[in-house]
């Protein structure tokens, strides 16, 4: 996966094609998180743009759990 010069762009390579994943990018700023993500069907798509939004730590740990599960 390669992040294309910094604008929120992601490339994948070499992964199966028609797996379902869960891309999940995050950043801690002193109390909240920057956090992007998306559901993408891997290798029917060549990138993906994040749109990152800020979240609480109790709102960035639900939608952490809710990933993992």
């Amino acid at each position: 996966m390669l992040n294309s010069n910094y604008r929120n762009q992601y490339q994948f390579n070499k992964v199966p094609v028609g797996e379902p994943a869960c891309f999940f990018d995050f950043l801690k700023k002193g109390n909240v998180f920057l956090v992007a993500y998306s559901q993408v069907t891997l290798g029917y798509i060549k990138s993906i743009n994040l749109k990152p939004e800020y979240k609480t730590e109790s709102e960035f740990n639900t939608l952490l759990d809710s990933f993992l599960q």
